[in-house]
């Protein structure tokens, strides 16, 4: 028997391309086909779901959706689901939905998620608990297997957010009552700030917006403690934050349990770095007077003096500026006063003459 071993080679090549080609083609399809899936009902059920959503949970599983996969009539065509959550009796108008795809049968958003899902797109009130629909739809590949539905209530009481910026205001701050130029806190974690600087002797609060004095977060004054309080209109209270000397404090606060933590540092420091000679010896200039090398604290001033402009003289802060400076608490004292405020009520000097 001859047997043409070239020609029997060439028709198995061809039967195995002609078999491969059968698995490409059931595969490209797959998308459309699935095994029988039963005449199981669709059923759509809740688990693990928080009653009062936190932002101190926000990475915590906060619902989880599950459902059954429904029936395909026998087709084998395959199955997909979209799942929709809208307030109890909406009819799903205006729903939230996602379009899940196929073979998926579980669906859990964080407290943070949900929490954004009921507020933002289902504008639900915060801090109020209120009841939602959820609903399961699965729609079979097939125009003679009609769409299945299933539906289930929850309850959830959602929170309000609090603010991702912070800012310090007030005259012990490094710019003042000014809200435009608020002082930024850095955000550390999700509702906790923090900011390390000096702060001079003076009141402080929070606003949470550049250029608005509202909504602020104030002392609570009906706490002994350094608790917060949240102020939204003017009429609330607006107690504030006391710095009773200045240095360089730690400012820690987390609007999550309201609290505050206002640290000095060890090294107690000088509220300025220059301080200046000024008055009728200077012909009202500012005179830069001398830093002690040991001391902050210290400054030195040592020159010939001009009688001839009379003997009166105070200490600035800032160099041409008539506010912040340091003078006697009463007008025309002696140069040996050594009583001293730093405020912009009475124009008092010291008093040096040529006899003393």
């Amino acid at each position: 028997m001859l047997i043409n071993l070239k020609s029997y080679m060439k028709n198995i090549y061809y039967g195995f391309l002609l078999l491969l080609s059968t698995i490409i083609m059931f595969a490209c399809n797959d998308d459309l086909r699935e095994l029988n899936k039963g005449e199981e009902p669709l059923a759509l059920t809740i688990s693990d779901a928080v009653d009062s959503l936190s932002e101190a949970n926000v990475s915590e599983n906060g619902i989880t959706f599950n459902w059954t996969t429904g029936t395909n009539s026998g087709t084998s065509a395959a199955i997909s689901y979209m799942l929709e959550i809208a307030p109890s009796g909406s009819n799903f108008v205006d729903a939230y939905y996602v379009d899940l795809g196929q073979d998926i049968y579980k669906l859990s958003y964080t407290e943070e998620q949900l929490n954004d899902i009921l507020l933002d797109e289902l504008l639900a009130t915060p801090a109020k608990e209120a009841q939602f629909e959820a609903r399961i739809t699965a729609t079979v590949a097939n125009d003679n297997v009609e769409p299945q539905t299933s539906t289930t209530t929850f309850t959830v009481k959602p929170y309000e957010p609090v603010t991702k910026t912070l800012y310090l205001v007030g005259n012990a701050t490094p710019n003042g009552w000014d809200v435009d130029n608020a002082t930024a806190m850095t955000r550390t974690d999700n509702g906790v700030f923090s900011w390390t600087g000096r702060l001079t002797k003076g009141n402080f609060k929070f606003i949470t917006t550049l250029g608005s004095m509202l909504p602020s977060y104030n002392r609570d004054e009906s706490s002994s403690s350094n608790a917060l309080i949240y102020r939204n209109d003017v009429d609330d209270p607006d107690e504030q934050y006391t710095v009773d000397s200045t240095n360089t404090y730690t400012v820690s606060v987390n609007l999550l349990n309201l609290t505050t933590t206002i640290k000095a540092s060890k090294d107690v420091v000088a509220p300025y770095s220059m301080i200046y000679f000024v008055g009728s010896f200077t012909d009202w200039n500012f005179i830069e007077m001398t830093p002690d090398p040991l001391s902050s604290f210290i400054f030195r001033y040592g020159a010939v003096l001009n009688w001839n402009n009379g003997g009166e003289f105070k200490f600035g802060t800032a160099s041409g500026s008539w506010n912040n400076m340091y003078h006697p608490t009463e007008a025309s004292a002696s140069y040996t006063s050594t009583s001293v405020q730093q405020d912009d009520e009475g124009d008092y000097k010291w008093v040096l003459t040529e006899a003393q």
